[in-house]
């Protein structure tokens, strides 16, 4: 049985909502709170397998509301319809139609469910994972029983006649049978029943001693086999001990990679060590102080440099005249003294000229005093000059002796540590610790400090090999007390299964004797005769089990639950004394279920589910899984292994319905290919399909959902240069905004970036930092002043157009805003008066060309209809348009398309195309060369639309890698961003600089004309990653950094050792790069 439709009457806020289609594999509905998911789930369980909510949902308040609703499945019989009535009861009343089958009768509903009790498949197939599942559930006896008895239904074929509905015997009449003789069989059987239970009573009393002693025995069985397994755990224990201690010893024992010397007392030597080095430091610091004394010296030697005089021989001779003319000048003074004491007369001026005959002696005399006090610096100089030669002597020779004493410290060091070496040294290079200016290495210091390799540098190496070797005595020593004891108990389980067995025997023995047998003999002939009776005339009443199919073989829960986990719990194992299940980690733990956390706890029941409803797929016995919110508990690691597990599962024909709000789990299947629905759109979608209708009356009040977010869509860059969508934001919808804008007027202009990442930046220079500015803008002046290769007025008016369906069109994408553009919709007022109809026409043979195939798997988006919505939002549009286009100069009046024949593929294609795009600014050289190479039609060998495996660099088992991660296309690869891709990859040798590298050479082929994969190669590896760069190279330029390429190793690598291109072929490239496209045209 799959779900084909599926209906949800609309409620208070919510919308109708309708699915018209379900994949019989995998879908995935995606929704925020309050968005329906949980009733969706509700209605289909219920419909389907009679599943009412849980009592936690009711105890919480988390009960979905009660609403009309229809399933349409396909049976084995047929079509039906299920449908769910408000009558005003708690779980509302239940129908069944037929919808292209035969009439519903009392088999219907059976054969829906393949035999199977409700009950069972209410429990496995309509999971809720708001309520914590309990995988203690699945795991019961009871269910267990009923499971058993579902997956092979043919043991039971006697109790159940109908048990499993075909549709090619249950229109075969059935004829009476003779019920008399099914009396006398009947009566017989009791008969013989009865005389079996009193054999059995007498057989009962006589093993009731042996009942006893196997009661002893079992207990006694199990005790022994939980200290078998908790012994067992103590010795792998005790086993990764004495491997890691072996481990360390095989280092120890490595006697080719060392070379043994004298032992020594390692802390004698350390002390010994630490006393020289002391010595030398104060050496050295003696030595460094003396050396800034002869500094000092040497400098004061040079600033008491003597002029010579005291070093002539007249500097005596010249002291003696210089006291003989003293000697004279004091005579004259005492003459002109002697005057004075002469001069009695009265009334003479005995000064008068005294002052004229004594200035010249007393300045001759100072003047040779001066001379005097000359002469005796200089003699001081000498003196001190001979002072200081002396003391820089013997700084010479105490730093000569300090040095002598410092080499001889040395050198005892250095034979001391040679000593030391020599005891126990490495013949194996072994690494230094790190420098911390020049080593870049993250893991040298760690090795260095904690690697069992370095013990063989230790000076103490002996000490710790000893220890190692005591430590491997004692964990042997442990391994064999454990060994003992695991040996003794396996002898004592053995005797005890024995004596088990015994037991076993002997109380069977008493139930097995020949009168029994006769009876029971009896009885089965009897069984196998009322059978008869009842069926003789009915050749179609025997039950056919299903046949497994061999392309579904059955999952085992342990392997799931090993993918689920990521390989942390690897088994589940089963306690055969009635304990519960257990659950085996990747480190040998055993863990009971309570143990588990919530998430661990969610994977396990997923993991039985997925088991037991392959078992039934594998019996033919298909019905569709419903998991509400399985990702609710799990971190991204675990969403990932999650969603890879349900794409594998449901790939195998198994019809899956996912209802999720994670958006990380629909990233993920988005990821691996599968279609995630929102359902919020599909809610909008029947809105707008749907006439205005009034609102249904209800008789009970239920909650009404809180309004619906609106969503802001804009692009964003991911990797390089290719933009993508992204949600901006979210923000509560008032009475004028209740429609999807994919840009704003007022937004940024790195909402719309044409340019890369650098969009915001390059604009801000031109003052546009809005989509406002750049539709207001001239796009002439726009295209000047960024004076950008292959960058035309015409390639931004198409921006212009583009952002303008998108800013006052509600719902226009930037692909649907593409489309538009290239059938002649060059604004939103040419959308108001369009012909509907011929759009739709136009829009089919676009998508038909090489241009528009790309877009040709948005087809559902341009039909007649859905156009036509287009339309009618565009027009409630029509006084903002009219109001804001006034500032736009590059408006041109709407061009109808022709009411008259409809338009060939040829004119189609001859309107949509676009001039092509010309750099703003080239010398008259580069338009020579463009015009030489523009004769002719151009080729481009890769397309976005294209298989990833023709992109440059990617073979068949790349491709096929890719595909598994999502890219499946060229431009699955040019959106990818290379961390994320490499990360999901989980191949060493495709990183994200390899991703990148694939882009940057696919977008070459894309760009430029007449260029091939290894053209591409070669000119990312010369530095040429853009189409603008290869064009504003010189021929010269290119030529000579593609020819070195070519020498190198990575060239002969990508030329396979082949013949390199000629540079005339190199130099055509650059021509051709100047008649590139833009990415989006590719």
């Amino acid at each position: 049985m799959n779900v084909t439709q599926l209906r949800l009457a609309g409620q208070g806020a919510w919308p109708e909502l309708v699915v018209d289609r379900f994949a019989p594999d995998l879908n995935v509905f995606f929704g925020g709170p309050r968005t329906g998911k949980s009733t969706v789930a509700q209605l289909a369980a219920q419909l389907l397998y009679g599943k009412h909510d849980s009592a936690w949902r009711r105890q919480f308040g988390q009960s979905t509301p009660l609403a009309e609703g229809s399933l349409e499945v396909d049976g084995p019989r047929g079509r039906y319809t299920l449908r769910r009535h408000r009558d005003g009861s708690p779980y509302g009343r239940l129908s069944i139609a037929t919808a292209g089958g035969p009439a519903v009768d009392s088999g219907t509903v059976r054969s829906l469910l393949a035999g199977v009790s409700p009950r069972l498949v209410a429990e496995l197939y309509a999971v809720d994972f708001a309520q914590p599942p309990r995988a203690a559930t699945l795991l019961d006896g009871e269910f267990a029983r009923e499971f058993t008895l579902a997956l092979h239904p043919q043991q039971s074929a006697h109790d159940s006649p109908d048990g499993v509905v075909c549709r090619a015997h249950a229109a075969a009449p059935r004829t009476a049978f003779d019920r008399r003789r099914v009396d006398e069989l009947v009566a017989r059987r009791d008969a013989v029943v009865k005389q079996i239970e009193e054999e059995m009573s007498a057989s009962r009393r006589e093993s009731n001693t042996l009942h006893k002693d196997l009661v002893s025995v079992e207990a006694t069985l199990a005790d022994r086999r939980r200290q078998a397994e908790q012994l067992q755990l103590k010795l792998r224990t005790a086993e990764a001990k004495l491997a890691e201690i072996e481990a360390r010893l095989r280092y120890f024992a490595l006697e080719t990679a060392v070379r043994r010397g004298p032992e020594i007392d390692a802390e004698k030597h350390r002390r010994e060590l630490e006393q020289l080095d002391a010595e030398i430091g104060r050496c050295r610091q003696t030595l460094s102080d003396l050396q800034a004394r002869e500094a000092t010296v040497r400098r004061e030697l040079a600033e008491v440099h003597p002029d010579g005089t005291a070093d002539s021989a007249s500097s005596l001779a010249d002291q003696r005249v210089t006291v003989g003319v003293l000697e004279r000048l004091l005579d004259d003074l005492d003459a002109e003294v002697s005057q004075l004491a002469r001069s009695h007369e009265p009334g003479r001026c005995v000064g008068c000229d005294a002052h004229a005959r004594m200035s010249p002696v007393a300045q001759m005399l100072r003047q040779q005093l001066y001379a005097l006090c000359g002469q005796v610096t200089e003699q001081e100089r000498a003196v001190r000059r001979v002072e200081l030669n002396a003391e820089s002597r013997q700084l010479s020779r105490a730093q000569s002796d300090l040095s002598e004493q410092l080499e001889h410290l040395l050198h005892r060091r250095q034979a001391h540590v040679h000593a030391a070496q020599l005891s126990y040294r490495p013949a194996v290079a072994l690494p230094q610790s790190p420098a911390a200016a020049h080593c870049q290495c993250q893991g040298h210091a760690e090795f260095v400090r904690d690697a069992d390799a370095m013990l063989l540098a230790r000076t103490d190496r002996p000490r710790y090999e000893a220890d190692a070797r005591q430590r491997r005595n004692e964990a042997e020593h442990e391994m064999n007390e454990l060994r003992g004891a695991c040996d003794a108990l396996q002898r004592e389980i053995k005797s005890l299964e024995g004596r088990w067995q015994i037991l076993q025997q002997g109380r069977a023995q008493t139930t097995v004797r020949s009168t029994l047998d006769q009876l029971r003999a009896e009885l089965q002939q009897l069984e196998s005769d009322i059978q008869r009776a009842i069926h003789a005339s009915d050749s179609t009443a025997t039950l056919h089990a299903p046949l497994a199919s061999d392309h579904r073989r059955p999952w085992r829960a342990s392997d799931t639950l090993a993918q689920l986990t990521d390989g942390q719990l690897v088994q589940i194992r089963m306690d055969r004394e009635g304990r519960g299940a257990t659950v085996i980690d990747r480190e040998g733990r055993v863990l009971t279920l309570a143990e588990l956390s919530p998430a661990q706890q969610d994977q396990l029941y997923l993991a039985l589910t997925l088991a037991l409803v392959s078992s039934f797929a594998a019996r033919s016995i298909d019905l569709p899984l419903f998991l509400d919110e399985p990702f609710l508990r799990q971190d991204a690691r675990g969403v990932a292994a999650m969603a890879g597990v349900l794409h594998e599962f449901a790939r195998q024909g198994r019809q899956l319905i996912v209802l999720t709000e994670d958006r990380e789990a629909a990233r993920r299947f988005e990821s691996l290919g599968d279609e995630v629905r929102d359902l919020d759109e599909l809610r909008r979608g029947a809105r707008a399909a749907a006439p205005p209708s009034p609102a249904p009356i209800v008789v009970e009040l239920t909650p009404e959902p809180a309004a619906a977010a609106t969503v802001k869509i804009v692009r964003e860059t991911v990797g390089e240069r290719k933009p993508q969508l992204r949600i901006a934001g979210e923000w509560s919808p008032d009475d004028d905004e209740q429609d999807v804008f994919f840009l704003s007027r007022t937004g940024s202009i790195a909402d719309f970036p044409v340019l890369g990442n650098d969009t915001a930046k390059i604009f801000a220079e031109l003052n546009i930092t809005t989509v406002e500015d750049l539709l207001a803008a001239d796009a002439n002046e726009v295209a000047l002043r960024l004076a950008r290769p292959g960058l035309t007025a015409d390639a931004v008016r198409l921006w212009q157009t583009h952002m303008s369906l998108m800013c006052f069109v509600p719902g226009v994408s930037l692909n649907d805003a593409q489309v538009l553009a290239a059938n002649e919709i060059g604004s939103p007022e040419a959308l108001f008066a369009v012909d509907v109809r011929l759009l739709s026409e136009a829009i089919d043979q676009f998508l038909a060309s090489d241009r528009g195939r790309r877009f040709a798997a948005l087809r559902t988006r341009y039909t007649r209809d859905e156009l036509a919505e287009t339309q009618k939002l565009a027009r409630t549009q029509r006084e903002n348009w009219l109001l804001a286009k006034k500032k736009y100069g590059w408006v041109d009046r709407p061009s109808l398309l022709p009411a008259g024949p409809r338009p060939t593929a040829s004119t189609v294609s001859a309107k949509s195309e676009r001039p092509a795009a010309v750099g703003a600014r080239t010398s008259k050289g580069q338009a020579a060369k463009r015009d030489a190479s523009s004769k002719g039609p151009v080729q481009f060998h890769l397309q976005r639309s294209s298989p990833v495996v023709d992109a440059p660099s990617i073979g068949p088992i790349a491709a096929e890698r890719l595909a598994g991660v999502g890219i499946r296309t060229v431009a699955d690869l040019l959106n990818a961003s290379p961390e994320s891709t490499a990360q999901e990859l989980g191949e060493a040798k495709v990183t994200a600089g390899v991703i990148t590298r694939w882009q940057r050479e696919a977008r070459l082929v894309c760009r430029i004309p007449e260029l091939r994969g290894v053209g591409a190669q070669l000119l990312v590896a010369s530095g040429f990653h853009e189409a603008e760069q290869v064009a504003g190279a010189k021929a010269e330029d290119l030529v000579t950094r593609v020819r070195e390429t070519c020498r190198s190793a990575q060239g002969q690598r990508i030329l396979r050792h082949g013949n390199a291109p000629s540079d005339e072929r190199i130099a055509e490239w650059s021509r051709n790069a100047a008649r590139m496209r833009p990415l989006e045209a590719a």
